[in-house]
């Protein structure tokens, strides 16, 4: 009886999530508990024991920023809790981002083990406590939703609320999510279904217009930061060895191999990767005056990555026939049909995990 209940416990859909979950916040755990502070942390740490509604915004000008992370802090920073509470808080949110990857995700649990170990998952998001934590959430909780966007319009809406407030670099991907919602949703029911529709498109347009202010009061104050000549080498190399350890070209081969796949395949997602690609490097160079390649704004390149991945499970892949007949005859197009489509998409994933282990290490 003893061995039945163990096979059963471990068929049980929620032990291997919950599994991955345990071991994913007691590893992160161990390197908070070991992790020295950064200035970036405790700024809005400290800006939250200060923070009042009605000086939200005057606040939030020195630290450009959408309101939630700060909101989020602002109850356990005033109760006087210590320090790492703040760590703490990304440790918990992203470990609830790992536990609904693998309970929902379309992925194999080794590849959902990969995810987690990760520079997108591991480290980085978790243990330096900013609001990366909450594109992390944001991007599992909206490709959870995708696929019955049109049947639940209003979660869907409620879910790219929260990808709004996660972080200014990634409202390209809200943005274009926002956009070909509403234009699918109109094909499908017209103007009959037009209130749900508004309902949802005002949600998400007030996340979005709540962190106005702060996008006007810094967009164009920074001096640029990427100079344009050098974009297609220096800088790309060095986000090869934020993200991978190396200048080699990791980034550019890998990416490329999967946009053209997704080109090729499914057109939608690469419409959604190139504009959070975008719109990532704009806001980089329009609103923040840091550097494009810091390891955790680098992530997010993986996370919209990964969402493409996830939601392309969604879609019907354009048919063979579709395709341009020049496709058939390109060697590199031969070569990737040869790739199994789960590691062409994991390469750039599993190749950040070396150089994340060695800078917990």
């Amino acid at each position: 009886m003893t061995g039945c209940r163990l096979i059963k416990l471990l068929r049980h859909p929620l032990f291997f999530p919950l599994a991955v979950a345990v071991g994913y916040f007691g590893l992160n755990l161990l390197l908070v508990l070991n992790h020295e502070p950064w200035r970036d942390e405790a700024n809005p740490w400290q800006i939250a024991k200060a923070l009042r509604l009605d000086n939200l915004f005057e606040v939030l000008r020195v630290e450009p920023h959408p309101p939630l992370w700060f909101l989020i802090l602002a109850p356990f920073a005033k109760l006087g809790l210590p320090y790492i509470t703040t760590n703490l808080i990304s440790l918990t949110i992203m470990t609830l981002a790992v536990f609904l990857l693998a309970r929902h995700g379309p992925f194999s649990k080794k590849a959902v083990i990969l995810i987690a170990m990760s520079a997108a998952f591991f480290y980085f998001n978790p243990v330096i406590s900013r609001n990366y934590c909450l594109v992390a959430m944001g991007v599992v909780v909206v490709a959870m939703a995708y696929k019955s966007r049109l049947e639940h319009p209003l979660r869907y809406a409620g879910a790219l609320m929260l990808l709004c407030q996660s972080h200014f670099l990634a409202m390209g991907l809200a943005g274009v999510l926002t956009v070909a919602f509403g234009v699918e949703y109109l094909r499908k029911f017209g103007w009959a279904r037009i209130g749900r529709l508004a309902i949802g498109l005002l949600l998400v347009g007030a996340s979005v217009g709540v962190s106005l202010p702060i996008v006007i009061g810094n967009l164009g104050a920074h001096s640029l930061i990427v100079d344009l000549e050098p974009l297609a080498a220096d800088w790309l190399l060095d986000l090869n060895l934020s993200l991978f350890g190396t200048v080699l070209p990791i980034f550019e081969l890998s990416f490329g191999a999967v946009m053209l796949f997704l080109g090729l395949c499914f057109p939608r997602q690469l419409l959604f990767l190139l504009t959070s690609i975008g719109l990532w490097v704009f806001t980089l160079l329009n609103i923040y005056k840091v550097s494009a390649t810091q390891p955790q704004r680098s992530t997010l390149l993986i996370l919209f990555l990964i969402f493409a991945f996830w939601t392309m499970h969604d879609e019907k892949p354009r048919k063979l026939s579709k395709m341009p007949r020049w496709a058939g005859k390109i060697e590199t197009l031969k070569l990737l049909r040869r790739i199994p489509v789960a590691v062409l998409f994991l390469l750039p994933v599993v190749a950040t995990i070396p150089h994340t282990i060695i800078v917990d290490i």
